[in-house]
């Protein structure tokens, strides 16, 4: 079924509780929801790795860093700072 323009601006109101007459308000409002939630996801997109390599690169790093930290912990186990 098709919907006349003052049609959709009702149902939107009524869905919105608005009246027309905040419509340039509330499109301003939603655009710029539009736009900080698209940069956030893209902000997301770009910090992902391009590829599985760079992934897995990752992964290697992250577990090597561990494994140091848990060495460092063994090392310096007799150590004292009295």
């Amino acid at each position: 079924m098709a919907y006349t323009k003052q049609e959709l601006i009702q149902a939107y109101c009524r869905a919105s509780n608005c009246d027309p007459a905040d419509l340039a308000a509330q499109e301003v409002t939603i655009q710029n929801f539009l736009d900080r939630h698209r940069a956030e996801i893209q902000a997301r997109l770009d910090g992902l790795p391009a590829n599985a390599k760079d992934r897995m690169k990752q992964i290697a790093l992250a577990q090597l860093a561990k494994e140091e930290a848990e060495q460092a912990i063994i090392d310096n186990a007799g150590v004292s700072l009295e």
